[in-house]
């Protein structure tokens, strides 16, 4: 034990300091270290032992030298804290910070719908739109072949006691480039109209029938040129070309600036049109009935005012019309007096749509409200309604679309069931019309057995039941997905009207990733359309007889 005044080192259960007879006190809970420091010059003098409680300090420490004899001073520090205690209270933040986090995992949707129920609802749609494109989506994954170059090849065959007809070929195309190639033969009767190739890009347009033209390879059209030319030569007069550049961006899926388009989006574009346009609101929690369950659901909406739709609409069929009234520019097509009817379309109500969101963050059912509707004099009602879900393995949809013109009403509903089980994928379809006087029936099955490789697989049958008629078509063959390649092997439709047979055709199919530099023609032979004599002298002979009459 060390002396808190002098700092010498005594035994520990010493009452008194050995060296200057100071107390010493015992220390449980705090420990010291000594820190000596001798006293200065002026102050270095022998420390005379102190006498207490009769004991007697000892004399041969007394007599020692003052310069053995220096005081030191001692400083106490405290203990260092337990690591066992710090070690509980690291342990006890981590498991805290684990909980909340967890919680907060467990109910971000709980916490996102009350804070950002706009968001969640949008989380919800992209959520339910990723979830139905399984199944299906993912055994015949078609995503692979939007991007980059791909080629389908197919065969078509067809005879009975009166004909024979077959078709042969394949078609290639690449959007990156945009450019398409189709190359077909065709058999039917005992004619061949072999190797007929139809060439497509931005730059030219080249076609070759090589069985019907002979003196010449291709006839090629410039797309930048080619309206020019047709109306410098007057047959605009016969038939409007429209704008093919603008054609072919949008053959092969792009904008006039040359973007894409995609399924995705329309999709953006929808929900940036609803974010803009309609007013949101979130309606609480309620209990509806779907698919024979009791559900709790969040309703939240958005109301589109009737003014906005109603501009939207117009947009889209002026859009149209002006496209088509374009295309048929001096002809007798009549585009106009079509249009008339739709320009007529008036929305009266404000469009509300209602979303139910379960309690796992999926859309369950999308409600249109009734909405008033005017066309050619006429008023009516519309109302839709579309339900979704699942129940051991499968996913169920129901629409159900309603129309009430006042004097009459009907109803068309679309049920649907999608499954994939032990390998073996499973979808139907059923459309009808209860209120219908026909009480027609329409209904689609599928069954294809994925794991069957070499055997017929697939097994697909389309009937319509009209209650006075029938009609069956059914089509087995072999369907088999790989890494890069998509076939339809072995594969018969039979189409049955009644209990008669009509015909049986034999078909083939199938979808390949290919190089963009295989879709390529030589024009080295060829002649531009309108510069070849044959066509000019027909369309002169076609232009002579309408200036007649």
């Amino acid at each position: 034990m060390f002396c808190e005044k002098c700092g010498s080192d005594n035994l520990e259960d010493a009452k008194f300091c050995r060296t200057c007879g100071e107390p010493l006190t015992q220390k449980t809970d705090v420990g010291y270290i000594p820190v000596f420091k001798p006293l200065s010059e002026s102050n270095n003098e022998s420390v005379e032992p102190a006498a207490e409680s009769g004991q007697q300090p000892d004399a041969n420490l007394a007599q020692r030298p003052a310069a053995v004899s220096m005081p030191l001073t001692a400083v106490v520090l405290p203990k260092k804290k337990s690591s066992k205690k710090l070690l509980i209270i690291l342990t006890s933040v981590l498991l805290v910070l684990a909980i909340v986090c967890a919680a907060g995992f467990l109910l971000r949707n709980q916490i996102m719908k009350m804070v950002m129920p706009e968001q969640y609802l949008q989380m919800s749609l992209a959520r339910s739109v990723a979830q139905s494109q399984n199944g299906a989506g993912q055994l015949l994954d078609f995503s692979q072949y939007a991007t980059g170059a791909v080629k389908h090849e197919f065969t078509f065959e067809q005879s009975d006691e009166y004909s024979d007809f077959s078709v042969d070929g394949n078609y290639m195309y690449d959007a990156a480039s945009e450019k398409a190639l189709l190359d077909v033969s065709i058999e039917s009767s005992g004619v061949s109209l072999n190797d007929n190739i139809l060439y497509i890009s931005g730059d030219q347009i080249a076609l070759s029938m090589p069985s019907q033209i002979t003196d010449t390879d291709f006839l090629t059209i410039d797309p930048a040129t080619f309206d020019k030319e047709w109306k410098d030569k007057g047959y605009d007069e016969l038939a409007a070309i429209p704008d093919l550049q603008k054609l072919i961006k949008t053959f092969f899926g792009k904008t006039e600036e040359g973007t894409t388009v995609n399924a995705s989006d329309m999709n953006d574009d929808f929900m940036k049109y609803l974010t803009d346009e309609a007013e949101f609101s979130a309606d609480g929690t309620v209990t509806e009935n779907i698919g024979g369950v009791d559900r709790k659901l969040d309703v939240m909406k958005y109301t589109i005012p009737k003014s906005s739709a109603n501009k939207s609409i117009q947009s889209l069929i002026d859009g149209i019309r002006d496209e088509m009234t374009k295309a048929a520019e001096d002809t007798t097509l009549g585009v106009s007096d079509y249009f008339d009817v739709l320009e007529s379309i008036k929305i009266k109500d404000d469009v509300t749509i209602d979303f139910y969101i379960d309690q796992d963050g999926y859309i369950s059912r999308i409600e249109v409200e009734e909405v008033e509707i005017a066309a050619n004099g006429e008023i009516g009602e519309i109302g839709f309604v579309f339900d979704t879900w699942r129940d051991d393995g499968t996913t169920y949809t129901s629409t159900e679309i309603t129309s009430d013109s006042g004097s009459e009403s009907s109803t068309l509903i679309i049920d649907s069931e999608t499954a994939l089980k032990d390998g073996v994928y499973t979808f139907s379809c059923e459309l009808s019309s209860p209120e219908a006087s026909s009480d027609t029936t329409i209904s689609f099955d599928m069954e294809w057995d994925t794991k069957d490789k070499k055997g017929e697989n697939l097994s697909i049958v389309f009937e319509e039941d009209t209650g006075y008629s029938s009609y069956e078509a059914t089509l087995a063959g072999n369907l088999v997905e790989d890494k890069s390649k998509i076939s339809l092997s072995d594969a018969t439709i039979e189409l049955t009207s009644g209990s008669d047979s009509v015909y049986t055709i034999d078909l083939s199919y199938s979808l390949s990733k290919i190089d963009a530099s295989e879709i390529t023609v030589d024009t080295s032979d060829s002649t531009p359309l309108l510069s070849y004599q044959p066509f000019t002298d027909y369309m002169d002979s076609m232009l002579s007889y309408n200036y007649e009459y």
